[in-house]
């Protein structure tokens, strides 16, 4: 799965830069917020800081505002996992280190400006987000690790100055769960709780 979703996002990418002149690629580089938010009571909801950094592709299509805005992301992250939450004298803590490429598909509507289109142009983007771990999966706390692929929804704002930088927002509504947990009837099954996330990035479009 995660092989074919990587063709799909660089098969769009060569497909997309052929057939058009509106195609445009650039580097992006910005700052990220988990929001991890536990149905249990078992596990402490955190907020992990971190950075990420890649490639985007944007096309408009033709005589509209409408386009896609497609990246390649890497994104790292350390978080210090707590569980025993409802036992002061068993809380057991681990920094795990967590590795992800990410790949936000979106679709972007620009608001044109009469006046000042050429200096400053606001979007609008959202659409769905794959983020495919990248490092080590398990946990060191109670037979926990991370899902290998999670999926979110994007929701963004944002601004392009001269038609070279953009500026953005991005909020990321986890859709799945992010953990798995070993031990029931001998499998891994899903821990409740979904990665939310924040993204501040700033992109250099070629």
């Amino acid at each position: 799965m995660i092989k074919r979703l990587i063709a799909i996002v660089v098969f769009l990418f060569a497909m997309i830069g052929a057939a058009s002149a509106q195609v445009g690629f650039g580097v992006k580089v910005g700052a990220k917020i988990n929001d991890l938010r536990f149905e249990e009571v078992y596990y402490e909801d955190t907020y992990n800081p971190g950075f990420t950094c890649g490639l985007m592709m944007e096309y408009m299509f033709p005589s509209t505002n409408i386009g896609i805005d497609a990246s390649i992301m890497y994104f790292n992250v350390q978080t210090e996992f707590l569980e025993g939450m409802d036992s002061p004298n068993q809380v057991s803590r681990a920094n795990y280190r967590t590795h992800f490429i990410e790949l936000p598909i979106n679709f972007k509507w620009k608001i044109g400006l009469p006046v000042a289109k050429n200096i400053v142009t606001p979007f609008l983007t959202t659409g769905p987000g794959f983020s495919i771990i990248g490092g080590e999966r398990q946990v060191a706390v109670n037979n926990i690790r991370c899902k290998s692929v999670t999926i979110d929804w994007n929701f963004g704002l944002g601004v392009e100055l001269f038609k070279k930088v953009q500026i953005g927002v991005n909020y990321g509504l986890g859709l799945t769960n992010a953990f798995q947990t070993f031990g029931y009837k001998g499998r891994w099954t899903d821990l409740p709780c979904k990665k939310n996330s924040w993204t501040i990035t700033a992109a250099y479009i070629f």
